[in-house]
């Protein structure tokens, strides 16, 4: 296994801090700060970084790079499952069951008959 070299931490520090500070001026601008996060993250890919310098965002984003990010990432994702299923109010879901399944069967069979449409 390869050592975690200081310049892959350096450009994932980099990335978070960017992604964080679109969030906060998102957030200055009335957006929710994920809106500006998205944006960060899709300006440091390769939908525009990448295709404006290509030859940069290879030498910027290694495979070392990629795979960290994406660690980091699939940590995030678990644990805002976690705090979202801590959160659930199980009494309210019984509450509004019949909304619950109206909308969970429309979510699902929406775009799968569009998909079976499409095909």
């Amino acid at each position: 296994m390869n050592p975690i070299l200081p310049a892959t931490l350096l450009i994932v520090a980099c990335v978070i801090l960017l992604a964080w500070a679109a969030g906060r001026l998102s957030h200055r601008l009335g957006q929710p700060p994920v809106v500006g996060e998205l944006a960060a993250g899709i300006a440091l890919g390769p939908s525009i970084f990448g295709l404006l310098t290509p030859d940069l965002f290879h030498r910027v984003f290694t495979g070392d790079v990629t795979r960290m990010l994406a660690t980091v990432s699939t940590s995030a994702i678990l644990v805002f499952m976690f705090l979202a299923g801590l959160e659930l109010d199980v009494g309210a879901l019984r509450r509004h069951a019949a909304g619950v399944v109206r909308i969970a069967a429309t979510s699902l069979l929406v775009p799968f008959a569009l998909g079976c449409a499409l095909a």
